[in-house]
């Protein structure tokens, strides 16, 4: 099942992407902050040996990784999907391993765990014509699609519970409302227990490599991921937006090298 979506850009667009982009800078600098701390204790309690850890600076891969994460975000956030664990938001970047959203869809009769992938073609797109954009857009949504291989897809879930588990236990120390925590807990261990979630691809592209036949044209003879079945239903989406390639390059500049 594909989907075409028109993301309206409007003077407000680059604000929100330089806004999250900052809140995802603000995120990797606390968790490396929070990660000297631990080597600081690692290395007292092996007796004086050094440990010291590194921050990296973004790269363009990166910054460009977390634009499809962000606009993505906004896309399936905007209607009836619920989201459950932003990888970006805890993580700060996008080169971090696992599902890069997971989200609740209370659309229809049933609650159902939805899975995202979101990919941004940029520079390997730029300027390619037209007529062959859509093949590049189609690999984009098979390695999209080869991220959720079953076994691959269900350890990725038991991370999530095992990070909202350690959440959970925090705010009960700190005595904070877990209520909503602990609903989302309970419903992916139930959605695990049935092998019950459906999977989005999501294509974050410029409107400039974009037309009526590129949906189409991109998704013609995909397949779902190993292992699963019937049962897990798979839904590419193609999002352009009017402007995204100069946006893009502007945080790159921006970002690229910054801690």
């Amino acid at each position: 099942m594909g989907y075409h979506y028109n993301r309206q850009s409007n003077g407000s667009f680059r604000d929100f992407v330089r806004n999250n982009l900052d809140e995802a800078r603000r995120v990797k600098q606390e968790r490396h902050k929070s990660a000297s701390r631990r080597a600081v204790i690692r290395s007292l309690a092996e007796r004086e040996l050094h440990v010291s850890e590194k921050l990296t600076g973004y790269d363009k891969t990166d910054i460009v990784g977390l634009i499809g994460e962000i606009i993505s975000e906004d896309f399936l956030t905007s209607g009836a999907l619920e989201p459950i664990f932003l990888k970006w938001r805890y993580t700060g970047t996008s080169k971090s391993k696992g599902i890069d959203l997971v989200v609740r869809n209370s659309s229809g009769k049933d609650l159902e765990l939805v899975l995202c992938e979101a990919k941004h073609p940029h520079d390997e797109i730029r300027d390619l014509q037209i007529e062959r954009c859509h093949n590049l857009i189609g690999s984009k949504f098979r390695l999209g699609i080869d991220e959720f291989e079953h076994e691959k897809t269900l350890l990725n879930l038991a991370n999530i519970l095992i990070h909202l588990g350690a959440g959970i236990r925090l705010g009960k120390a700190m005595i904070s409302n877990i209520s909503l925590a602990q609903e989302h807990y309970a419903f992916i261990s139930e959605c695990l227990r049935k092998n019950s979630y459906c999977i989005d691809v999501c294509a974050v592209v410029d409107t400039q490599y974009c037309n009526v036949d590129t949906l189409n044209r991109s998704t013609t003879g995909i397949l779902g991921p190993t292992g699963t079945d019937s049962s897990h239903s798979v839904t590419l989406a193609l999002i352009q937006s009017g402007g995204l390639e100069q946006i893009t390059d502007e945080m790159c500049d921006s970002y690229v090298g910054a801690i």
